[in-house]
C-alpha cells in the first residue's frame, strides 16, 4: 500500500469497536514506524477543530463502510486535502468510494453490535499495515537502504502459528471462565500497553 509521501503524523478515525481497534493501531504505528499517531472518535473529529500537520495520513475504520459519523469525518479530511486509507469489511461501501486506498477485511458477515470478527481483523490489518510501511521505508528517519520486505516473512510466521491453534481448547477455556464469572457482582479487567486497550 504505497503512499504519496512519508507520513509525519497518522490520524485514525472510527466509532465504537472500530475506534478501539484504531487505538490498538496507533500503538503499532508508533512502535513499528516511530510516527506520532492519534486515534479520534469520528463524532469528535467532526464537531471539534483538530490541528492536522503537514504530511499527515489518515486511516478511517468502519466495519460496514457506511458509519454516518465516520463518513462525515472522511468528508472533512478530504476537504483538508489529507490522504485517506480505509479499513473496512465491505468492498462496495461508500467509504471505499471516497478514500484514496482501501484495505478489505473479508471477515464475513458481522451480525452483532459487539463486533468480534471485524475487530480482530481490523487490529490485524493495522498490525500488518504498520510492518508493511516499515518495510517500505516509511518509518521515521528511514533511508533507502532501510527498505526491506522482511515483513512478509514475519506475517507468514504469524499466520502459521494461528493455523496451529486448537479452537476446541480455546472454547473450553472460555466456557470455564464464563462459569467463574456468571455469578460475580463485579469484574475487574486489568492490562498494560495494548492489553490495557483490550481491557
Amino acid at each position: 500500500l504505497k503512499l504519496p509521501y512519508r507520513p509525519k503524523n497518522i490520524v485514525v478515525i472510527g466509532c465504537g469497536t472500530s475506534y478501539h481497534s484504531g487505538l490498538m493501531g496507533c500503538r503499532y504505528f508508533e512502535k513499528y514506524l516511530g510516527i506520532k499517531s492519534e486515534c479520534i472518535l469520528a463524532s469528535e473529529f467532526v464537531s471539534e477543530e483538530y490541528i492536522i500537520g503537514e504530511n499527515t495520513v489518515a486511516i478511517v475504520i468502519s466495519q460496514s463502510g457506511e458509519t454516518a459519523d465516520t463518513l462525515l469525518a472522511l468528508d472533512k479530511l478530504k476537504a483538508l486535502g489529507i490522504y485517506v486509507v480505509a479499513i473496512t469489511n465491505v468492498s462496495t461501501s461508500t467509504i471505499v468510494g471516497k478514500c484514496d486506498k482501501s484495505i478489505f477485511l473479508n471477515a464475513g458477515r458481522e451480525v452483532g453490535v459487539a463486533s468480534t470478527k471485524a475487530y480482530v481483523c481490523q487490529v490485524l490489518a493495522c498490525m500488518m499495515l504498520s510492518t508493511a510501511w516499515r518495510g517500505m521505508g516509511y518509518s521515521a528517519g528511514a533511508t533507502e537502504c532501510d527498505i526491506s520486505h522482511s515483513w512478509v516473512e514475519e506475517w507468514n510466521d504469524v499466520f502459521k502459528t494461528l493455523c496451529k491453534l486448537n479452537i476446541t481448547d480455546i472454547d473450553h477455556n472460555i466456557q470455564e471462565l464464563v462459569g467463574l464469572c456468571k455469578s460475580a457482582s463485579a469484574i475487574h479487567i486489568i492490562g498494560k500497553g495494548v492489553d490495557y486497550i483490550t481491557s
